[in-house]
This record gives C-alpha cells, sequence and structure tokens, in this order.
C-alpha cells in the first residue's frame, strides 16, 4: 500500500534552490558548511532539501528596504 502525503510546500533540490535565489548550487553547499543563508533539511547522509515556503520566508527576513527620512 502506497501512501501519499500533499505537503503546503515543495521540496526543493539544491540546484532548484539556487536557480530561484540565482546563485550557484556551490554557493548554497558553502553557506550550509558556515550554517549561513536558507534554512535546508538534511534528508539522507548526501541529499538535502529546502522548503520552498522557508525560502521566501529567508528571503523576506534578508530584504532590504529603502531607508527613510
Amino acid at each position: 500500500m502506497l501512501l501519499t502525503v500533499k505537503l503546503p510546500y515543495e521540496l526543493l533540490s539544491p540546484g532548484e534552490a539556487a536557480s530561484v535565489l540565482g546563485l550557484h548550487p556551490s554557493t548554497l553547499e558553502g553557506w550550509r558548511r558556515k550554517g549561513k543563508g536558507p534554512p535546508w533539511l538534511k534528508l539522507g547522509p548526501r541529499n538535502v532539501a529546502y522548503r520552498s515556503d522557508r525560502l521566501a520566508e529567508w528571503l523576506e527576513m534578508i530584504e532590504r528596504r529603502p531607508e527613510t527620512q
């Protein structure tokens, strides 16, 4: 019996997440090693994923707005 679960978000590969951010996948890899960048999931010894909703939240968090005077 196969159980299918519909998640309220997509799981993105490092390549897909990097494409969304306009970065090279190696940049995300370096950030993971340094504890920087968007939150990620470790799904196995060599399998990493990014939740699409968390990626959007991270982008909002780092957004810079012009200073008002």
